[in-house]
């Protein structure tokens, strides 16, 4: 007869054993999907920077008369910069904020299949409060930009008269 303590002891080091390679995985996984995350962001970013490249170099000449060349590469570098970091990161958090959304919605959808109409206007509410949020955010950064504008204007005007 096996002593109830050894069964204890047994079960306790597997339970541990488990929850230490459930930990392990979490850990690479979390790993492979920001690597996939990276490199999809340098794909994005070298795609882009041909694509511009391609498109500046067959431009006409015009374009360089009248276009400073710091502002080409200005703009270049923004681009690219838009890309390397706002855009991976903008979208890992989206996909970290979503996954668990949809996943909630599809276990309580299977759970209770009547969740889904009250969810049909939710949905239609979102969207709605999407659009508004939407233009109301391009109506700010305009007036933002104009605001940093005439900022600078006024503060070239001071330094001029001092």
């Amino acid at each position: 007869m096996i002593p109830s303590s050894y069964l204890l002891h047994s079960s306790c080091l597997a339970c541990s054993s488990l929850l230490r390679c459930s930990f392990h995985r979490a850990i690479l996984a979390t790993m492979v999907r920001g690597l996939l995350f990276n490199f999809a962001g340098l794909r994005a970013s070298k795609y882009m920077f041909e694509e511009l490249l391609e498109v500046i170099l067959r431009a006409p000449m015009a374009f360089f008369d009248t276009t400073p060349v710091g502002r080409i590469m200005n703009r270049f570098s923004k681009d690219l910069y838009t890309i390397d970091e706002d855009l991976v990161s903008s979208l890992r958090s989206y996909l970290t904020t979503v996954m668990p959304v949809l996943s909630t919605i599809i276990v309580v959808t299977s759970v209770t299949p009547m969740f889904i109409v009250g969810l049909v206007p939710c949905f239609f509410f979102y969207a709605h409060q999407q659009n508004f949020f939407t233009m109301t955010y391009r109506e700010l950064s305009v007036l933002t930009r104009l605001a940093d504008h005439q900022f600078v204007l006024c503060s070239r005007k001071h330094l001029m008269d001092a």
